[in-house]
């Protein structure tokens, strides 16, 4: 690792060169960077896909390998052997040290939420699941078909219970519904939320809707956000639901708070809270006769559009002959940083980071007048922040001659 210190103070969005290479390190196992996090020891504990499986990695705060972690730093692993791929969608620090890793498991072009519980020295907690692991399955009442899907965020809720939003791959009862999914903590279905361990959540009276960023207030309510389909406009949406999973009908309009924008489709991913309550949901805009521009969207407690964001409408980012598609959110003592990219106009991967104000303007003092524009074919699909210094680290994927899982840090 190296050695070198910048001995003046770096600028909002430099690589730290007391991380890794110059900032940046290279897991020595092939794949994709998915997700990440920070204990709080500030070890960094990396979720990654790797062959047909999965992946963990924990690295010491400079970047280095913890060698106390699974076999030389690393756990490998899959859930069964019929598994032709697994996206690891995302990963909990539970406050007893343990490990969640959530993922995607699909076989026969059918796809389940797959979860993985570890000890903190990376071992199989065999009391999750089964060994250790968990396949969600739900049977709709009145089907002889399981339903399949895509869960792409999740959260840990008090007294380690898990949230997750899955998105249908298929038509069941008329209806292509995202559903909201709760489980124990030993990874079965929680019958108490809603008798089944799931609820569908429609937008008004719907039948189209995809889930994607979920998250928890501090009064247990769940804020969850999806997108629907009205004739052919497509836009997204906020709701609130109850711990029992009803809609709660006090939030925006009737229970729903839109992101929609005049003759474009809009997409929103992950979210996440600001201290005073707001709700701030992350995407793009998508169309077919121009790049994809990310989106930013802040909701007040209410339900309304934050009128100190933007003046209540999303704040929009291009960059020329780029996608800008917005994969992950960090909100950092009011300024909100996300991180992701796209594709280039010659088909190249490339990243950015961007850092907004309060009042929805970019923040000048970050990067390049508050963005960072990547260099190409890398990409970035996580971020999340270190408390000691305010750096953000990231985690994405090196093309080249192989796919390398790629963990970077930037000064805050």
């Amino acid at each position: 690792m190296s050695n070198v210190h910048n001995q003046s103070p770096l600028a909002s969005g430099d690589l730290d060169p007391g991380f890794g290479d110059g900032g940046r390190i290279y897991l020595s196992v092939e794949g994709y960077g998915e997700t990440v996090k920070i204990q709080p020891d500030n070890k960094i504990v990396v979720g990654f896909r790797t062959g047909p499986g999965f992946g963990l990695a924990r690295l010491q705060p400079d970047g280095s390998p913890d060698m106390t972690f699974g076999i030389d730093g690393y756990v490998i692993g899959e859930f069964g052997q019929d598994n032709e791929i697994t996206p690891v969608t995302d990963l909990h620090l539970l406050r007893d040290g343990r490990i969640l890793l959530v993922a995607e498991k699909t076989t026969s072009m059918r796809t389940y939420p797959a979860l993985a519980m570890f000890h903190r020295d990376g071992s199989a907690d065999t009391t999750f699941g089964q060994n250790g692991q968990q396949i969600v399955q739900l049977k709709p009442a009145g089907q002889d078909e399981l339903q399949t899907g895509f869960c792409r965020h999740s959260t840990v809720l008090a007294g380690d219970k898990i949230l997750l939003t899955l998105t249908p791959q298929r038509v069941l009862n008329d209806r292509y519904e995202g559903l909201l999914i709760r489980l124990e903590p030993n990874g079965s279905l929680d019958t108490t939320f809603n008798s089944r361990g799931y609820v569908p959540v429609p937008y008004k009276d719907t039948g189209l809707t995809t889930l994607e960023g979920v998250a928890v207030q501090a009064d247990g309510r769940y804020l969850v956000a999806g997108t629907t389909r009205i004739r052919t406009h497509t836009f997204s949406f906020m709701t609130r639901v109850h711990e029992n999973g009803g809609i709660d009908a006090t939030f925006g309009e009737l229970g729903y708070a839109t992101v929609e924008i005049p003759g474009v489709n809009t997409y929103l991913g992950p979210i996440a809270l600001t201290q005073d309550g707001k709700t701030v949901g992350a995407g793009h805009l998508g169309g077919a006769l121009y790049t994809s521009r990310g989106l930013l969207s802040v909701i007040d407690a209410q339900g309304q559009p934050d009128a100190q964001f933007n003046n209540g409408m999303p704040a929009l980012l291009s960059i020329p002959q780029m996608d800008v598609i917005w994969r992950d959110v960090i909100v950092q003592n009011q300024h909100l940083t996300l991180v992701g990219g796209g594709q280039t106009s010659e088909g190249i991967t490339r990243y950015a980071i961007a850092r907004y104000l309060p009042s929805g303007q970019l923040d000048s003092r970050f990067g390049q007048e508050g963005v960072i524009r990547g260099e190409p074919r890398v990409s970035i699909a996580a971020a999340t922040l270190r408390q000691h210094d305010a750096n953000i680290i990231t985690v994405g994927t090196t093309e080249g001659n192989g796919e390398r899982v790629t963990v970077s840090c930037y000064s805050g």
